[in-house]
């Protein structure tokens, strides 16, 4: 053997210290990326009072089941110019339309951009009232008094929308 292929090489020419430093520099970089999108991101599901929302769903629960109850039913109509007409439909004989009932419009994404109008009974069982627009996405609809609330989830442009009792998810 000769002695030229006993000579150790530098560090540096090695490929297993730069596998290494590779691969902790790469963690290191992930760190910092989940970091900044950790602080950068709001997060809106933590509620301080969970108890206080867990009563309101159970009372908004009730809502629905009497909705159901009443087999009410709604068909909201929206105008460009924001005017909103809303008809109510039952089949029971003793319901008796209240003087308003509260409409709220919340953007599946963007809290921002929710939109709740109050709608005051007009004939029979027609509401009317004004609101902005809402502009394009997912959108979850909700008619409601203190006694009864009729749901929808619909996509913008919102023309007409068909709202039921449908017990299950409380939101809006």
């Amino acid at each position: 053997m000769s002695e030229e292929n006993n000579v150790a090489k530098p560090w540096y020419r090695e490929i297993w210290p730069w596998v290494v430093i590779g691969s902790l520099s790469t963690v290191i970089l992930a760190c910092f990326v989940t970091f900044y999108f950790a602080l950068r991101a709001w997060d809106g599901l933590v509620d301080d009072d969970y108890y206080k929302k867990g009563l309101e769903i159970n009372k908004t629960m009730e809502r629905v089941e009497k909705s159901h109850a009443l087999s009410l039913e709604a068909s909201l109509m929206l105008l460009q110019d924001g005017t909103v007409r809303v008809v109510l439909a039952t089949p029971n004989p003793d319901f008796v339309a209240p003087d308003t009932v509260t409409l709220r419009m919340v953007h599946s994404r963007y809290p921002d951009q929710d939109r709740v109008t109050t709608l005051h009974h007009v004939d029979g069982l027609v509401f009317v009232g004004e609101v902005v627009p809402p502009d394009k996405g997912r959108w979850r609809i909700a008619l409601e008094t203190s006694e009864w609330r009729l749901t929808a989830e619909a996509q913008a442009p919102l023309d007409e929308v068909h709202l039921s009792a449908v017990n299950g998810n409380p939101q809006p």
